[in-house]
């Protein structure tokens, strides 16, 4: 196991950036990165892991219009490790070894990436980012087998998974950000962030393209908020529903979703010092969590022999919080 482990990283990055203006409207930026990191285990485990990545970046702008811009770039991108990865946990609830991996490494990836922001008369702006991932090192699930100490008795062997590293991917994404005023609402602005994203890799049991553990394929929030500065108020509502993610274990499919999350909030700063009160209707409509767990045996490349489907509603929803807040 790797259960009781020490971990300290000593890091350093430098970087050299330059930027050419051809024209007013047209920019060239470059900028060259060296990321390197010194990752030293102590306890169940004791390494030293040395890191050290090149993360080169290169970016055309075109702006129009005034303050609207197109950008088209190419640049390397590295993941950061969660130390938590690295030890092993017990999830008793779920029947489950969260197990530790001091082989992990950071995912890495080559992105080539079409941008732009733009802006509309009257005050509605839109900003959009489609990207092409290339992925190595796709960080995921891997099966861990642990001997217990015992090599040649294999009825104690423990069989887990683990963060670990499953080869190449790929993946296309797109976030959207749009912001507008909303007509005959004073003070009323209205604003939606989505993210779609399609990806792959090829699963280490099925030998089988799948999607990538723990990564959803959409994301949307919508907010609006009216402020009214005359009577020191403002409200607003917010809607926020993710997609549903899955997590490929070597014997279980474990998909899970919530939502959609719906809050409620008025604020007012008619008080004395400059002080804000600030009051929430958190899960207005009682979203929902359900997850659906499917097992099969000996792996995923078997038979599934068993199905664990779960949905969790809250007692009691919305839940009410209050905040005062202000500067001394």
């Amino acid at each position: 196991s790797n259960d009781n482990v020490t971990i300290e990283e000593e890091r350093a990055e430098l970087f050299a950036s330059h930027t050419w203006r051809p024209t007013d409207s047209w920019s060239l930026e470059t900028r060259l990165n060296w990321e390197t990191s010194t990752l030293t285990f102590t306890g169940d485990t004791n390494d030293v892991v040395e890191l050290s990545y090149w993360k080169p970046s290169i970016q055309l702008s075109r702006t129009f219009l005034g303050n609207s811009q197109l950008r088209a770039r190419i640049y390397r991108d590295v993941g950061q490790l969660d130390f938590g990865d690295f030890t092993s946990a017990a999830a008793v609830a779920d029947n489950l070894i969260a197990g530790g991996n001091p082989e992990l490494v950071p995912q890495t990836a080559w992105i080539a990436e079409l941008g732009g922001d733009l802006r509309f008369p009257g005050g509605a702006a839109l900003s959009f980012t489609l990207a092409q991932h290339e992925i190595s090192d796709v960080s995921d699930l891997v099966r861990i087998e642990d001997d217990n100490g015992t090599p040649l008795d294999l009825s104690d062997d423990l069989v887990y998974d683990a963060p670990g590293n499953i080869g190449d991917g790929e993946m296309t994404r797109l976030d959207v950000n749009f912001s507008t005023p909303v007509p005959f609402v004073e003070g009323g602005r209205l604003t939606i962030e989505g993210m779609l994203a399609d990806h792959e890799v090829t699963d280490p049991v099925t030998g089988q393209p799948r999607i990538i553990s723990y990564t959803p394929e959409s994301r949307y929030e919508i907010n609006f908020r009216q402020d009214l500065p005359d009577i020191k108020f403002a409200w607003g509502i917010s809607v926020f529903k993710e997609g549903e993610f899955q997590a490929y274990r070597f014997n279980e499919i474990d998909t899970a979703e919530e939502g959609p999350w719906v809050d409620l909030f008025v604020e007012t700063t008619a008080l004395p010092y400059g002080m804000k009160l600030r009051g929430w209707a958190a899960n207005l409509f009682d979203g929902t969590v359900y997850r659906d767990r499917r097992f099969f045996s000996p792996d995923r490349t078997g038979t599934n022999n068993a199905r664990d489907y779960r949905q969790r509603e809250f007692t009691r929803a919305p839940w009410f919080i209050l905040e005062l807040s202000g500067t001394f």
